[in-house]
């Protein structure tokens, strides 16, 4: 409830002040005794007291919402000076009688007030200069008239008088216009809307920041503008108009905002973007030869993290020497694995959300053509640092359809069907395929 109160400031009674001879007197002189002064004249210059209300200023509220307005007389007293003029009789220079003043103040006596109130459907009334709670219930403007009544006398004179003030309060019919949350990022848009959702519901990469929910109203206010029935719920609050939530936040599940003002609202729920069913695929083409390259160079999720493919370990600095490079796999420079050409059969995957906003993991199967047959699988987890996990296996014979991670989502034989989870373990250690 808005309430509006201006100050008060009353002047109060004045002890009369003398000048320097009282009539009839003798005016006294320095150093010298004045026997002689006769009135001649006395004259009366009188001021009247005044009245007024604290200025209140137009006030825009909205429909639904509640205001009272409040207000105080201020009064200034009634000044009477009385001038007296004195004769001289036969008295010169210091034995002269100059005029005396007396001055007098008569305060003003505040009597009855009272307020009334009408327009957007409020009819109201009362006493005194604080009106009650109103309450519009549709748009227009509410006039409403403050009242004072009072009185002062002067000598013995007592007038009463009257003094009133209009306020106009604007009614206006104040909406949730919109809800809308800021997805920008560094490396690109960092969310989205999911299609046919309702209410409203954004996918958001999980990558460091906020999230910033911003507001608006029709008419179009600022947050210090707004009405008291205007609320804003869900994440943290920075003004009536904003609020924000921590992207990785939303891990923990999805956040709902909500504005609402009189019957209009506004509803929008952010969550994380979930894991991608699949793995994707990424795989070098052709032979690692002495051009030390990256293919590709290099993927980049929406959140700034990279997987790249260096061609190393080449030597072709004596032609006849001429040794095969291999490929290394990395994940922001960190060293994920490693593939041999020509003589194995590679594969590497990566797992994404849905929208590739963030690299979750890395798995890769290098096999060797070798009899029995023997793999080696290497599995990197991204979001705890946990890996380069190597499980070296063999077997008599080879499946290509083994050729999946254990956490594949899309097949419901995995993970029983994983190469992982096929043949029997190496009898040794794994064979050097970490070189870097």
């Amino acid at each position: 409830m808005a309430t509006i109160t201006i100050g008060l400031m009353f002047s109060g009674w004045l002890t009369p002040v003398p000048g320097r001879a009282q009539p009839d007197q003798p005016n006294p002189n320095s150093g010298v005794e004045t026997t002689n002064c006769v009135t001649a004249s006395i004259t009366t210059n009188s001021t009247e007291a005044t009245v007024t209300l604290s200025n209140v200023p137009p006030i825009l509220i909205s429909v639904g919402s509640s205001v009272n307005i409040s207000t105080l007389a201020l009064a200034t007293n009634a000044v009477q000076i009385i001038d007296t003029s004195y004769t001289n009789a036969g008295n010169s220079g210091n034995d002269k009688c100059p005029d005396t003043y007396v001055t007098n103040n008569f305060a003003a006596t505040l009597l009855t007030n009272w307020w009334t109130a009408s327009g957007c459907g409020v009819n109201s009334n009362g006493s005194g200069l604080n009106t009650s709670s109103l309450t519009p219930t549709s748009d227009g403007q509410i006039t409403i008239t403050l009242n004072q009544k009072w009185e002062h006398t002067l000598d013995t004179n007592t007038d009463v008088s009257s003094i009133q003030d209009t306020i106009d309060v604007v009614c206006s019919m104040v909406t949730v216009d919109s809800l809308t949350p800021d997805l920008s990022g560094v490396y690109g848009v960092q969310g989205g809307l999911e299609d046919g959702s309702d209410p409203p519901t954004y996918w958001v990469c999980p990558c460091p920041g906020d999230v910033i929910v911003t507001a608006s109203s029709s008419p179009s206010l600022t947050a210090d503008q707004l009405p008291d029935c205007w609320t804003f719920t869900g994440g943290v609050e920075i003004d009536k108009l904003h609020h924000k939530v921590s992207k990785t936040d939303l891990e923990n599940g999805p956040v709902t905002f909500t504005v609402t003002c009189g019957t209009s609202t506004e509803t929008i729920i952010l969550e994380a973007d979930p894991e991608r069913d699949a793995y994707s695929a990424l795989i070098p083409a052709g032979t690692c030869l002495c051009d030390n390259f990256t293919d590709p160079s290099p993927f980049l999720d929406r959140c700034g993290n990279s997987l790249a493919i260096d061609c190393v370990g080449c030597d072709c600095s004596i032609i006849q020497l001429y040794i095969h490079g291999h490929f290394s796999y990395r994940y922001n420079g960190i060293w994920v694995g490693t593939c041999y050409f020509p003589a194995a059969n590679n594969t590497f995957l990566y797992k994404t959300t849905k929208h590739n906003c963030r690299i979750l993991r890395t798995w890769h199967l290098t096999q060797q053509p070798t009899s029995p047959t023997q793999w080696v699988v290497t599995k990197y987890d991204c979001m705890t640092g946990a890996g380069s996990l190597q499980n070296c296996r063999t077997s008599p014979t080879w499946d290509f359809n083994w050729g999946r991670p254990a956490d594949e989502l899309i097949d419901t034989g995995y993970p029983a069907n994983s190469c992982e989870n096929q043949g029997t373990p190496s009898s040794g250690n794994c064979p050097p395929y970490d070189w870097q």
